[in-house]
């Protein structure tokens, strides 16, 4: 990443000043720094002497999972929170800049079995997705919700996640944007509701190299069928 002789550091936490000094005080002479923040560092030797070191800010990509389970002999609520919790610890235990793989969510989520041969559940069915949009929302107990935050990245056919809102919505039409259409009434009526959109696929989602994948319990969707 970046050009010859140069280095591209990802970090959490610390000070801006502690990130970059250290950064200065290791790097080879002439070593250049890849990043989008940037702050001129006195050298120690010189305070007259000033160069720019930069590094990237880790920033986490959302993953949105949604799962079919068919309960069999012996199935519990406790099994259920087990699947999730499952598939939400695969996801945080994932590396910057890996690829969040759809096949390993079924052995995320089968991980939980205690014994193979008499399962507990069989998946019929699992949804995989990735944050397009992150926003604040009026909702009022109907299928109207009002965004009251930017609609950039909203789309139709989007999964719409958020405190009153069902399990499992959809966007089904942003054409009177700033109010969008969604395929489940909400719960609730409440104003700064804030709001998730993913879109979902079949397929690996890759992840960029100064980032890291996101599982949480709020877009971590166990529905029994």
């Amino acid at each position: 990443i970046g050009p010859a002789h140069s280095i591209t550091a990802v970090v959490e936490g610390g000070s801006a000043a502690n990130i970059t000094g250290a950064l200065y005080a290791n790097k080879n002479p002439g070593c250049l720094t890849n990043g989008t923040t940037t702050v001129l560092v006195s050298d120690s030797n010189n305070a007259n002497i000033e160069l720019p070191v930069s590094y990237d800010i880790l920033g986490y990509t959302s993953i949105y999972v949604s799962l079919n389970v068919h309960g069999l002999a012996g199935f519990t609520t406790a099994t259920q929170a087990a699947i999730q919790n499952a598939v939400v610890n695969y996801l945080n235990l994932l590396s910057i800049g890996e690829t969040v793989v759809y096949s390993q969510i079924y052995w995320a989520a089968t991980s939980v079995q205690p014994n193979e041969e008499a399962p507990l559940f069989s998946i019929r069915g699992i949804t995989l997705g990735q944050q397009s949009a992150a926003t604040m929302a009026t909702i009022n107990s109907t299928t109207t919700i009002a965004i009251t935050g930017s609609t950039s990245g909203i789309a139709n056919g989007q999964v719409v996640v958020g405190a009153g809102i069902p399990p499992n919505t959809t966007v089904s039409s942003i054409a009177g944007s700033p109010n969008i259409v969604i395929s489940n009434a909400a719960t609730a009526t409440a104003s700064g509701v804030a709001v998730n959109f993913f879109t979902t696929d079949g397929s690996d989602i890759p992840v960029a190299y100064n980032k890291a994948p996101g599982g949480d319990a709020n877009n971590t969707i166990v529905t029994l069928v």
